[in-house]
């Protein structure tokens, strides 16, 4: 049975049919060539029921899908998706007897090695598609140069910021752009997050750059050498105690370290990374899914595609000067699930001051270079970090709608575009106070709550009304 498709889901998978079929009656482009799309959608809008649609509407007219993804997590995860939109389909990857049905998901790693054994497919589409320049990708395309190519991401980035439009060296002729996160957020399609820039004394702008992102060893040394990793738990327990998180840091040893503390501080958490077995990587994630842990700690191996709606928190540990790192680690919690009203991203490592908001509004462009500038704060900025709790705000608000604090003229966003981004040990000890504010003003469900607040804490006259318009009027 067909999963129901969403509004924007049927646009997408509309455009992309015209985008073929312009491609076939364009007479300039070059016929011995499959016709290349690239689909953008956020984290969490459901890039696989499109494909999956795609697939089966395909099937039905004997075309050969060739479905490529990047670990063996999302295969399953895609074969999953696959089977509850009633796609009929076969696996390659070890441990699964190749069959030959019309359509076929694949890991990467597994085809290369098959390709022989391969029957020509019709179309390959390349989830997180954003990897695609990478050897083992185009090789397996270019055996294949006349099947057409549809590509899928939520950043249709290289980590070194070079595009991958075909002008450019990519294998895409057209980039077709679903909804914004705002947009999908608006719609109760995805969860809105809380993000907090958390106070920090490291200066991550001394950093080299190293294929497109932060030096690694750099970055680790410099990580290992702060309190960041102490104060992420505490922070964590402050703002969203007992939170499903996932804790992304530079290395597996910092992985493991930062497991090892959350355990420690009696909170349960379990490391993961590549060099496991597949069992105990499911494992892992198992326990996160089913509340046998809380954290799951990890330097590269969730960033992109997993899908556990639980999930409501993302910890960042890892600076980084790659936008498409940034983006896909932000979007790990914003799936909606029932009782998540709200997710949270605690940014310990400035990552937010670099890359700005993690739901901005991008413009993605095939042919254009969005390469990491060493990691100095943007000037532009579409929010605002209150001095009181550290919530980002939409830059047109005036009251924080974490805590209520107002804006400050020369508060903490001027300090940041010059540079200056921390050097604010004495507020360390008013945090405890400051989320009791917070949850204070949370709990305030009448209008006469409000004003009491406003008073006792001195507010401007009005700001109860503000807030309770904001609202909706409760």
């Amino acid at each position: 049975m067909r999963k129901e498709l969403r509004d924007y889901q049927i646009r997408g998978i509309t455009e992309i049919r015209q985008a073929y079929i312009d491609g076939l009656l364009d007479e300039s482009r070059n016929y011995d060539a499959g016709f290349a799309v690239l689909y953008q959608g956020a984290c969490g809008s459901g890039k696989t029921v499109i494909f999956a649609y795609i697939s089966e509407n395909a099937s039905r007219k004997n075309k050969r899908i060739l479905i490529l993804v990047p670990r063996k997590e999302l295969l399953l995860q895609g074969s999953k998706a696959l089977d509850d939109s009633g796609v009929d389909h076969g696996i390659i990857a070890p441990k699964h007897e190749q069959t030959n049905q019309l359509i076929q998901i694949a890991s990467k790693d597994t085809l290369i090695r098959r390709l022989d054994s391969i029957e020509y497919p019709d179309m390959i589409i390349v989830d997180e598609c954003h990897r695609i320049r990478g050897a083992t990708y185009a090789d397996i395309i270019k055996r294949f140069p006349k099947a057409d190519l549809l590509g899928v991401t939520a950043t249709p980035i290289r980590l070194d910021g070079k595009s991958l439009g075909r002008k450019s060296g990519g294998f895409f002729d057209v980039l077709i752009k679903g909804p914004t996160p705002k947009e999908l957020i608006a719609k109760g399609y995805l969860a809105e997050p809380i993000v907090y820039s958390l106070p920090s004394t490291v200066d991550f702008n001394q950093l080299n750059l190293k294929l497109g992102d932060f030096d690694k060893k750099e970055s680790a040394k410099l990580m290992g050498e702060s309190k960041i990793y102490g104060n992420c738990i505490e922070h964590y327990k402050k703002i969203c105690p007992n939170a499903p998180a996932i804790a992304f840091t530079i290395s597996i040893k910092e992985a493991e370290e930062v497991a090892k503390k959350f355990n420690d501080a009696g909170i349960p958490a379990m490391s993961i990374d590549g060099k496991m077995s597949d069992d105990k990587r499911k494992y892992a994630l198992d326990c996160l899914r089913n509340d046998e842990i809380k954290v799951l700690t990890s330097c590269e191996l969730v960033s992109e595609g997993l899908d556990i709606p639980k999930v409501t928190c993302a910890i960042g540990l890892r600076p980084t000067a790659s936008l498409r790192v940034f983006a896909q680690q932000s979007g790990r919690p914003l799936r909606p699930y029932p009782g998540k009203e709200y997710c949270y991203i605690l940014d310990h490592v400035g990552n937010v001051l670099r890359h700005g908001s993690p739901i901005a509004d991008r413009d993605w462009q095939l042919d254009v270079d969005m390469k990491p500038n060493k990691g100095k704060a943007p000037i532009i900025r579409d929010f605002w970090i209150c001095d009181m709790c550290y919530a980002s705000n939409d830059i047109s608000a005036d009251i924080c709608a974490q805590c209520g604090e107002g804006r400050k003229v020369n508060s903490r966003q001027i300090k940041e575009i010059e540079g200056e981004l921390q050097r604010i040990k004495e507020e360390e000890m008013e945090v405890q106070d400051k989320i009791r504010k917070k949850n204070e003003r949370k709990q305030a469900r009448t209008l006469e709550d409000l004003q009491r607040i406003e008073k006792e804490r001195g507010y401007k006259r009005g700001w109860a009304e503000i807030v309770f318009n904001a609202r909706g009027g409760m």
